[in-house]
């Protein structure tokens, strides 16, 4: 049976493999796949050796600990470690990992990149699965025992990728039929173990007659096989009609479920972000404008819209349909529009995303091999290519142009883009407190909006090496503490700030397309454009123009330092505030701004407490079952009265160890009784001391005991046990069924 044993513990590792590759919905690309594999095997050979080495329990969960340490900083951490030793960094970074990891995976934008840290919370999720599994398949007898750590861990990697693409169906047709043969081989392995199946096995192996009408456990096995392939296929099957059930002219891209980009992950362009400024230059794209003059009025292309926010990411709703060479009209406003023909030429760009000139009309992709689909409420079109290199296409658009007057004369919307005005949950005071005094004597809506947009671009800095983030709890540690930030920040900041007051507001993700030349002065467009162009601005509804962007952030993106935060003074007509003043003469008061607790400080903390909550209460429930898988398995293994009555003298000790009696596993049972003096009432003595002939004569005696003096021993141990916790209040009852020094005791035995 050992080698079903280890074909169980190779299907476990494979299981946890899976579940890791549940997390590519989390990280973007697959550099995270090779840390989480790693943690998904390594458990696996702890518990081997353990086993080995006849551990118990809470020793191989200890080892596997250890491990783990030991794994996180040299491989999710590694490059914090420059020397042979972990830094104090490296430390810290772990233990932020561990205990608020969990809430910053449910904060940041989706896909994300893979930061050691939260490399660190995926990892642990994966061992801990790994871990359980590999032990429990070894040790619990339950046929499900084994997958319920791999499956966990699965299950935790899809609550933290809520809300994104579903996977391909590879996926989980590959854990499905890893799961059922690791039930199949469990619940036969443990079958040929019990004695029953010990006797068949004799008997098959004496050549008796009733061995005909028994089934190896290798028959059973293979029985079991064509079971669990028919099951697949028709869960395959199942899920390919399930796949293609919605109209094949529609194509979301959330859901995915449109036949032409079928199983596919949309990455969000915002969660890349930060990642495209900081990383070395590389063409995104070619663009030819016409006239020179439609080339300065497009001074930014987009890739998405997104307008929903649920406190945490920007999503999208929109609807894409099939398109042909001409697409919608532009919605109706007042604004002018200039029709812009551009060229496209893509470079090693991730789809479906195509770069777009405000609102497009009309596109001719020519004899090239890709489908195009059009979603008409924010004018975004994507493909069904997932990478775009080389490809090119001509597009037609209608680029609004508005004069200051309609600008000025504009008015807020009102229940026609209720979505994009919507804030989950309390917004949090620091946002829209300080959106209410950037804007405060401001007399219009365009008015108040130039003012947050100055306010944001004049009084902070500019920094890529903040850490990406848009939720609530980002933003206003942008907003009162770091004050510095990139676009993401900026953008999402008078976004957020904007539907507090009013208005109805989205995010676009694009590239600038237009720069001003630091010799002359003058603006001048992009040809080539690279990543380092990469963008995001907020646009907001204004009647009757339509969407209209803005750029809250510094025009010149080079690292600076925040300014000084002003002190509160009153509003200036045109909305805004003026310039910090000195105090006056002889006044020694100081402005120190009160403390703002950030939600997402207050969040993670939540989190981090239920979380430590959980693992104390999985480590209550580990504790618990393994003392109760060490007795079951001390009784499972009497054989005669002697290890019968040995066996309860052992359960006795349990309880002497559990308040505290300090034993030697080379006391006699008169020793253990005289070491019980002072730690156990009267009545618990005097049954240990009935016991101490009984377990004497299962020690020394020639003959069996008999059914009566097993009988009493194990009357007498039932009365001790009641009579030990006799007169022990609620809490101490509790410590001692917590303790750890009988499964400690036990290793020595």
């Amino acid at each position: 049976m050992r080698r079903f044993l280890l074909l169980e513990l190779i299907l476990v590792a494979l299981l946890s493999v899976a579940a890791a590759e549940g997390f590519h919905r989390v990280f973007v690309g697959q550099g995270f796949l090779g840390v989480l594999a790693a943690a998904a095997v390594l458990p696996v050979l702890v518990s081997v050796i353990a086993g080995a080495r006849k551990m118990s329990l809470s020793g191989a969960l200890i080892a596997s600990a250890v491990v783990f340490v030991l794994f996180a900083v040299f491989v999710p951490l590694g490059e914090l470690t420059t020397n042979p030793l972990p830094s104090r960094i490296t430390m810290e970074e772990l233990g932020q990992g561990l205990v608020n990891g969990w809430a910053e995976l449910r904060t940041v934008s989706l896909p994300t990149e893979a930061d050691p840290r939260l490399l660190v919370t995926a990892a642990a999720v994966v061992w801990l699965g790994a871990t359980f599994g590999a032990e429990l398949a070894g040790r619990s007898r339950n046929p499900v025992a084994p997958v319920i750590g791999p499956l966990g861990a699965y299950a935790a990697s899809l609550l933290f990728a809520a809300g994104q693409p579903r996977s391909s169906l590879l996926l989980p047709l590959v854990i499905t039929a890893a799961t059922l043969l690791i039930v199949l081989l469990h619940a036969n392995r443990w079958a040929a173990i019990e004695p029953a199946g010990r006797r068949q096995a004799r008997a098959a192996a004496e050549d008796r007659p009733q061995a005909a009408t028994t089934v190896s456990p290798n028959r059973r096995v293979l029985i079991g096989l064509p079971v669990i392939v028919v099951g697949l296929l028709a869960a395959a099957a199942l899920g390919a009609v399930m796949d293609h059930e919605p109209d094949q002219d529609a194509f979301e891209p959330r859901p995915l479920r449109s036949a032409t980009v079928d199983d596919r992950r949309v990455l969000n362009p915002l969660a890349s972000l930060r990642q495209e400024l900081t990383k070395p230059p590389e063409l995104a794209f070619s663009v030819e404008t016409d006239r020179l003059s439609d080339a300065l009025s497009v001074p930014r292309v987009r890739l998405a819209t997104f307008d929903q926010f649920d406190g945490a990411t920007w999503t999208s709703d929109a609807e894409f349909s099939k398109s042909g060479t001409v697409l919608a009209e532009p919605p109706a406003t007042d604004a002018a529009r200039r029709e812009v023909q551009q060229t496209y030429r893509l470079g090693d760009l991730d789809g479906p995303w195509l770069p777009v000139a405000d609102y497009p009309v009309g596109i001719d992709v020519g004899d090239q091999p890709f489908n195009v689909e059009f979603d008409d409420g924010s004018g975004t079109l994507i493909t069904d290519r997932d990478q775009l290199d080389g490809l090119t296409y001509q597009l037609s658009s209608a680029v609004p142009e508005y004069s200051e007057t309609q600008l000025r004369s504009a008015t807020s919307t009102g229940d026609a883009f209720e979505d994009a005005e919507e804030l989950p949950g309390q917004v949090p005071d620091a946002i829209s407190e300080l959106a209410t005094a950037i804007t405060a004597g401001a007399s219009t809506p365009y008015e108040q909006l130039t003012a947050l947009e100055r306010g944001l671009a004049e009084g902070y800095g500019y920094s890529e090496e903040i850490e990406p983030g848009h939720s609530y709890g980002h933003l206003v540690r942008f907003l009162t503490q770091t004050r510095q930030g990139y676009a993401e920040q900026f953008a999402g900041s008078f976004a957020v700030m904007a539907r507090s007051l009013g208005f109805p507001t989205r995010l676009a993700v694009g590239y600038l397309t237009v720069e001003t030349n630091a010799e002359t002065g003058q603006l001048e467009a992009l040809d080539e454009v690279t990543t380092r162009q990469s963008h995001v601005w907020p646009e907001v509804y204004l009647e009757p123009l339509g969407w209209v962007p803005f750029e809250p952030t510094p025009a010149d993106r080079t690292p600076s330092a925040a300014p000084p935060p002003p002190a509160q003074q009153p509003p200036v007509p045109a909305g805004g505030l003026v310039e910090e003043q000195a105090p006056p003469a002889g006044s020694t008061e100081e402005f120190s701004p009160e403390p703002l607790d950030s939600p997402e400080r207050l969040n993670s903390g939540l989190v981090a407490l239920l979380a430590l909550m959980a693992l104390a209460a999985g480590g209550v429930a580990g504790l618990l079952g393994a003392k109760a898988l060490m007795r079951r398995r001390r009784r499972r293994n009497v054989r005669t009265p002697s290890q019968e009555v040995l066996g309860t003298w052992a359960e006795v000790t349990d309880r002497l160890l559990e308040v505290g009696v300090a034993l030697d596993r080379s006391m006699t049972a008169r020793e253990v009784v005289d070491r019980c003096v002072e730690r156990v009432p009267d009545l618990a003595r005097a049954r240990l001391d009935a016991m101490v002939p009984h377990v004497t004569y299962a020690v020394f005696a020639p003959v069996e005991p008999g059914p009566e003096r097993v009988a009493e021993m194990r009357s007498q141990a039932d009365e001790f046990g009641r009579a030990v916790l006799a007169g022990r209040r609620l809490p101490q009852r509790a410590l001692a069924a917590l303790s750890p020094r009988p499964l400690l005791y036990s290793v020595r035995r």
